[in-house]
């Protein structure tokens, strides 16, 4: 009995259901047709996406991962474009930029932030279906004049509470990462390098 489930288990995996290839073959070709449409917007040598669930609602979202050439302090950039189910495709228009984010995919949840020399802001976000509600924010305010140091201001949007403190030097919370981006898309195998 085990051994017939086991090699039931490993033909739905070499041979999946020809509805569900065929389901997974057009998402991509739609994924491919719409990053193509948009390809002025990324440098294709620096730029890596994939297909992957993003939100936790058990479809394939484009995601783009670069790096911004312009600007201070650290870049990595991260475009969504997510799948709506409702409407059966991507939409472009309600896709998502993230700067050097961290995705927590069990709670749900994306930080992410940026800082440059003048200060910057970091944002703590859930998902909510397609879109992302803002849970948290951070205010960074760096004052050259008191030898750099920082004023950070945090709210939490579901209390409304404010906390405010200084620092001499430049910390986020642990679960921003801060200067510890990882990659989500490893394979150079992508999307926009396909023809």
């Amino acid at each position: 009995m085990i051994r017939t489930g086991f090699v039931i288990f490993f033909a739905a995996l070499l041979f999946p259901a020809t509805s569900h290839a065929k389901a997974d073959a057009e998402m991509r070709k739609k994924a491919k047709a719409l990053l193509h449409a948009h390809l002025h917007d990324y440098d294709p040598a620096e730029a890596h996406d994939s297909l992957m669930d993003m939100n936790g609602d058990g479809y394939d979202d484009i995601i783009v991962e670069f790096y911004y050439g312009a600007g201070t302090g650290l870049k990595n950039g991260v475009d969504l474009i997510m799948y709506d189910p409702a409407k059966k495709t991507f939409d472009a228009r309600q896709s998502i930029r993230l700067v050097n984010p961290t995705f927590y995919f069990k709670k749900r949840e994306v930080v992410s932030y940026y800082i440059a020399s003048g200060g910057g802001e970091a944002k703590k976000q859930k998902w909510n279906g397609i879109k992302l509600k803002l849970i948290e924010n951070i205010v960074v305010d760096v004052d050259s004049k008191t030898g750099l140091e920082f004023s950070f201001t945090q709210k939490n949007h579901l209390t409304g509470k404010v906390t405010k403190w200084k620092a001499t030097e430049m910390v986020l919370p642990k679960e921003y990462n801060y200067f510890q981006y990882t990659p989500l898309v490893t394979s150079p195998h992508n999307l926009l390098h396909t023809h």
